[in-house]
């Protein structure tokens, strides 16, 4: 249970700053950024659902990314990456609806 805590600290976090955005968005204007969000949504939601496997994997050794909540979840530099790019987009929308939850 404590992989799947970890993974829903993240959630809790971002996934509701992630939905506002979404339903603030322009979609003719904020059309790339609304898909962004979709995507680490869904990302999230999948890792909810699917535990990492408890064996090492043979790819390349990553170092951790700044996102570890200190639990068996780590997340590589370019994940955390691809989890904070729609935030950081969103805050430097220049649109206060849609950068207050970022």
């Amino acid at each position: 249970m404590a992989s799947s805590e970890a993974y829903s600290r993240l959630s809790q976090l971002v996934v509701p700053a992630l939905d506002k955005i979404i339903k603030n968005a322009s979609w003719r204007k904020h059309a790339k950024l609304a898909h962004e969000c979709k995507s680490v949504i869904e990302r999230l939601s999948l890792n909810n659902h699917q535990l990492p496997p408890d064996s090492p994997s043979d790819t390349e050794p990553e170092t951790p990314g700044p996102l570890h909540d200190g639990g068996p979840v780590e997340y590589s530099l370019a994940e955390s990456e691809s989890i904070l790019t729609p935030l950081i987009n969103a805050a430097g929308s220049g649109v206060l609806k849609i950068a207050d939850p970022a």
